[in-house]
């Protein structure tokens, strides 16, 4: 038998854990200082996962050597990972908690 009341106020109780934490993912996001085409290269990434700097450049419509140059910049500011061809986001651009 399922308590509704009790499902109830678990629901209540995860909105509010999610409201607070996109509060602290905007201001993370918010301090990163980046140019469009960074802001858009990490959402692609962060949705995508590990993508080629080629499916990047098709994704963001511009060069491969474009493409390579946004990666190069994140690389440089520790946003993303590279493992061979591949680039991925790394977590902690993605979450931050106050201490």
């Amino acid at each position: 038998m399922v308590d509704k009341k009790l499902v109830a106020e678990m629901i209540k109780l995860q909105r509010k854990v999610d409201r607070d934490r996109r509060q602290y993912e905007l201001d993370a996001w918010m301090n990163l200082h980046l140019g469009i085409g960074q802001l858009k290269a990490l959402f692609f990434i962060s949705n995508r996962g590990a993508t080629t700097t080629g499916k990047l450049a098709d994704a963001l419509n511009v060069t491969p050597t474009d493409a390579t140059g946004i990666v190069d910049r994140l690389l440089e500011k520790n946003l993303i990972t590279r493992n061979g061809f591949y680039c991925g986001l790394l977590p902690k651009v993605m979450i931050w908690w106050p201490n």
